[in-house]
């Protein structure tokens, strides 16, 4: 019984020496791209998009895409930012690979 676990105590620590193989969503600019995407939609919904309906009625949301779309301006440029300085520091801590 005292074998098996420290089998699998040595199983366990033998992983932790694994390459760590990184996903597009582990990527720092991947959120402010996303709200980037989503700032393109309220901003095209609030300014682009025509204020009439093919039915004769006013777009009900345009004020809604409007507040969103600066809102989003706020948070991509902040994410942004910091996302970019998150790739200058990784590019340092690797030597510049």
């Amino acid at each position: 019984m005292a074998d098996e676990k420290h089998e699998s105590d040595a199983n366990r620590d033998s992983g932790a020496d694994e390459e760590f193989s990184p996903t597009p969503f582990d990527h720092p600019l991947f959120f402010p791209a996303i709200m980037f995407a989503g700032l393109i939609w309220f901003g095209y919904d609030g300014w682009i998009n025509p204020d009439y309906q093919p039915d004769g009625d006013k777009h009900e949301s345009q004020g809604f895409s409007r507040w969103g779309a600066g809102v989003l301006i706020l948070l991509v440029t902040y994410y942004g930012y910091r996302g970019l300085q998150e790739l200058r520091e990784r590019d340092q801590s690797d030597g510049g690979r």
